[in-house]
């Protein structure tokens, strides 16, 4: 088995989509992305090319570490191998080849999030230096209510410049926030509110004309909050 690792470089989306889907195909969360969703994520999150590696058995992609920088932070923005070529070392390879070089570009502190489940991942990053910091929460609602006619008036939502909208989380206790959702990631990001009550940004919302404002495989993703009064 030959391997080689090599750093990503621009235009890399499409066959690195596919490595995706492979690497993702039994993950517990779906994760499917096409290559202009993939490019666009990788935008969003600040993930830089040539700071991130993939690994190529027998001339073959197989294994991708992907590495974002915002000044002294840095972050994994994704990391997987294909199953049927796992636990040969090829994720560990293609982490800490992107470790050196987000090292090498000035960060000082690299963070990722993992699932609770994802026992062999999590070994890996702590046999690595990772330490847990804290708990993250996520939530769905797999069948949202449909609103009657004057719940519809007494909610309706509309469009709000982005930049107003990070103003507004920020006022209203937006701190410490995951990579994905920090302001640099949601300046990406379409925003609504509901007069001056609350905000909600995220991928998939519809705007004012009725029309999504982003690829249709991309999972509708953002934070929502309410100015203090209306928490309650």
């Amino acid at each position: 088995m030959s391997v080689e690792l090599r750093p990503l470089a621009d235009g890399d989306a499409g066959w690195l989509a596919e490595l995706h889907n492979r690497a993702f195909a039994d993950y517990p969360v779906p994760a499917v992305l096409d290559a202009s969703s993939l490019a666009f994520y990788m935008d969003e999150t600040d993930v830089r090319p040539e700071l991130s590696f993939a690994a190529h058995v027998d001339g073959r992609p197989a294994s991708f570490c992907l590495g974002a920088i915002r000044g002294r932070s840095a972050s994994i923005r994704g990391e997987g191998t294909v199953p049927l070529l796992r636990r040969r070392g090829l994720g560990d390879r293609a982490l800490m080849a992107t470790l050196d070089a987000l090292g090498a570009a000035g960060a000082r502190t690299v963070g990722l999030e993992v699932l609770d489940g994802n026992q062999a991942a999590r070994r890996l990053y702590e046999r690595r230096g990772f330490e847990v910091r804290r708990r993250l929460l996520g939530h769905t609602l797999r069948r949202p209510p449909r609103l009657g006619l004057l719940d519809r008036r007494k909610y309706r939502l509309a469009e709000l410049d982005p930049d107003q909208a990070l103003d507004r989380l920020d006022r209203w206790g937006w701190h410490d926030a995951p990579w994905q959702l920090q302001p640099q990631s949601l300046a990406h990001l379409p925003a609504l509110a509901m007069g001056d009550q609350a905000v909600v940004m995220a991928a998939g919302v519809a705007g004012g004309s009725g029309s999504t404002r982003w690829p249709s495989t991309r999972p509708p993703a953002g934070p929502g909050s309410a100015a203090p009064p209306w928490r309650r």
